[in-house]
């Protein structure tokens, strides 16, 4: 995914997020990389890294500049101290309990859909998620949520951001029109389906978590391969779902 430009009154803070960014989507990178990469001035990107590195939100080995300890212990911060996690952590272990899927919480994060709960399945197959990956919003069933709740013009200027869309697996839709077509399905039917669009083999489901103005917190999602849903009705698995979404719905709006 690419690294998002954001400009405000403080230019070298804007840089230091730019670093960030660059090397939480790409891996470690030299130092010449980073300024021609990102297209910034040498001298001051030398500064701004050593800088870096005495706070430790950059570490170095060799020539090559890595996300420092700093940023986990931060990041750990913010998401134990992020109330609706608390709301949603029994909930999504009963619906992993329920389904024996692997079962997400995720928020938008400025422009991007990111997981803030993962709840493993005991299916041996692994899905490849983790805390604080950013999702796509055309393949990804949390993704659609985000487009499908949220306010059209939001939804317009959030597609802008991605466009082109990027295309994962022959089942991505890539094509706007037929992607706002899904959107309200979505929206009338109150979830959204992943059909092996943001992987080959996995299948996933998600719904949103509403406060009582019906506005748009976050959402939840369960996946796993196409064997894993052979143990009941997908009907079955839908209303677990909305059922589990309703109740973290309820609890973040008390």
């Amino acid at each position: 995914m690419s690294t998002t430009t954001v400009k405000t009154a403080t230019p070298a803070l804007d840089k230091i997020m730019l670093i960030i960014d660059f090397i939480a989507h790409n891996g470690p990178q030299t130092f010449s990389t980073i300024y021609q990469s990102l297209a910034l001035p040498k001298s001051s990107t030398s500064t701004l890294l050593n800088s870096m590195l005495a706070h430790k939100l950059l570490r170095q080995d060799h020539d090559k500049f890595d996300l420092g300890l700093r940023l986990y212990e931060i990041g750990s911060y913010a998401f134990a101290h992020f109330d609706i996690k608390e709301f949603a952590l029994p909930v999504l272990k009963k619906l992993r309990d329920d389904t024996d899927l692997t079962c997400h919480l995720g928020i938008l994060e400025g422009t991007n859909p990111v997981y803030l709960l993962k709840i493993e399945s005991s299916y041996p197959v692994i899905i490849n998620s983790w805390i604080g990956k950013r999702l796509s919003f055309n393949s990804s069933a949390l993704g659609k949520i985000f487009l499908s709740f949220s306010p059209e013009q939001k939804t317009r200027e959030l597609l802008a951001l991605q466009q082109p869309l990027p295309k994962f697996t022959p089942n991505t839709i890539t094509d706007d029109k037929l992607l706002f077509e899904q959107i309200k399905e979505i929206k009338d039917r109150g979830y959204a389906i992943d059909d092996e669009e943001d992987a080959k083999g996995i299948f996933c489901l998600a719904a949103p978590i509403l406060n009582r103005k019906g506005e748009l917190l976050a959402a939840i999602s369960m996946s796993g391969v196409l064997a894993q849903y052979d143990k009941m009705p997908m009907e079955k698995f839908v209303e677990r779902l909305k059922e589990a979404a309703a109740a973290i719905s309820l609890k973040a709006s008390d």
